[in-house]
């Protein structure tokens, strides 16, 4: 499944929109729309102070890793990519 995709939102009906996975577990195949993560983000730290990211969050990670697969380079390159920039320890 990719990170994002045009359609209709699982949650609030609205078509033509931009999608992207549920942030929750337990629905792996709902895509949510940009109005209904933002919703949900500030219903979750106002009732528990759980900690959904911005809807955007991932999406500079995601079109880099789209567009390597267009170049033909290896899932392992962008990643490791990714983690030098972010300053990830490898064990």
């Amino acid at each position: 499944m990719s990170l994002y995709k045009k359609g209709t939102c699982s949650y609030c009906d609205d078509k033509n929109k931009t999608l992207r996975p549920s942030p929750f577990m337990a629905d792996t195949k709902a895509m949510m729309c940009e109005h209904c993560w933002n919703e949900t983000k500030k219903e979750y730290a106002a009732s528990n102070g759980e900690y959904i990211p911005y809807f955007d969050s991932d999406k500079d990670e995601y079109e880099k890793l789209k567009n390597s697969k267009q170049n033909n380079k290896k899932l392992s390159e962008v990643i490791k990519e990714i983690e030098d920039k972010e300053g990830v320890d490898n064990y």
